[in-house]
């Protein structure tokens, strides 16, 4: 008895020229100064619904960044200011639409030591840790 073939899966793929004219949306390192403080860049491909708005599933940006923050599932976080006061307020299979977000990974000693060895201040350090930190 022969059985009828699955249905085939219809993509329906972003013209390059579409996905081209949307700006990218920037996860940057707080301890770092702009234009070196780029972690990871990711396309708005996904849909806002009954909108004409896109952006990145927030469940999706958060575990690409807490990947590349030495896999920070536990402490790993979004938040829209430098010194992680302003979390990201989106249920995260929510889609984040702002410009850029920073990647905070709480307690974590090793974002203050990369910092260091970037500033080489103490003061520089104690300072970002108590969201002081001026970037002078």
């Amino acid at each position: 008895m022969a059985t009828a073939a699955p249905p085939r899966f219809k993509a329906h793929p972003i013209p390059p020229t579409e996905l081209d004219s949307r700006e990218q949306i920037g996860f940057l390192h707080p301890g770092y100064l702009a234009p070196t403080n780029v972690l990871l860049s990711l396309p708005r491909v996904d849909h806002i619904a009954d909108t004409t708005t896109f952006g990145v599933y927030h469940r999706t940006a958060l575990l690409a960044c807490q990947v590349i923050s030495d896999n920070a599932f536990d402490t790993g976080r979004l938040t829209l200011d430098r010194v992680g006061q302003q979390p990201v307020n989106v249920p995260f299979d929510g889609i984040l639409t702002e410009k850029a977000y920073y990647v905070i990974v709480s307690d974590s000693p090793g974002m203050y030591l990369l910092f260091y060895f970037y500033t080489r201040s103490e003061d520089d350090i104690i300072n970002l840790h108590k969201g002081n930190y001026s970037g002078r």
